[in-house]
């Protein structure tokens, strides 16, 4: 009689489990984005909650710029810098020139602010407007306006909107910026139903 023996074969060892890394998702922000503005490489974010958060691409800009702002109700942002309003009508600097924070530090009662290319602009509770930085060009002799109703400040350029529907602007006039001239106020001209006014950094 034969007997056939199965030949046993010596079981594998088995490979430890080797788990993929989860990938990690970037943290939401919670509070909801109510305001946005944008630098060179770099975009500032106002939240529901008063914060501002920044993305930035710009090693000038550290995305960490205004982490310590709180209680903020608008902002803009130009250049290399942000600037805050705050509920009790202060406004808060970051980023470049330096020097600018110290100045805008001093504004009260305001309530709206304008990033320029290197000047910032602010109007007061008043309808008067304030502002600081470079002036190389004219674009912040702004202290005789009055009855002011809104403000946009460009790369070397500062514009406001009167009650009265007319416009004023002051600084660089190379390529027509500032030519808002229709009646005998220089730099000025009249738009009706007109309720606020942006204007870009460069001429086209």
């Amino acid at each position: 009689e034969i007997v056939l023996k199965a030949e046993s074969k010596q079981s594998e060892p088995k490979q430890p489990e080797t788990k993929q890394p989860e990938s990690k998702q970037p943290e939401q922000d919670s509070a909801a984005i109510v305001c946005i503005a944008s630098g060179i490489g770099f975009n500032a974010f106002l939240r529901s909650d008063g914060r501002v958060t920044v993305d930035s691409w710009n090693s000038h800009i550290p995305t960490d710029l205004c982490s310590d702002w709180r209680n903020i109700k608008d902002i803009d942002a130009n250049n290399y810098f942000v600037l805050g309003l705050c509920e009790n009508g202060t406004v808060l600097y970051a980023g470049l020139p330096v020097g600018q924070r110290n100045q805008v530090d001093t504004w009260n009662h305001i309530k709206k602010v304008s990033a320029g290319g290197f000047h910032s602009v602010g109007l007061k509770e008043d309808g008067s407007v304030v502002a600081v930085g470079s002036n190389d060009d004219g674009e912040c002799n702004v202290s005789d306006w009055s009855n002011i109703t809104a403000i946009s400040a460009g790369f070397s350029h500062t514009v406001g909107l009167k009650s009265d529907g007319t416009v004023v602007a002051t600084g660089k006039n190379e390529n027509g910026e500032c030519d808002v001239v229709f009646s005998l106020v220089p730099y000025s001209r009249k738009y009706p139903d007109l309720e606020n006014i942006f204007i870009g950094s460069y001429p086209l």
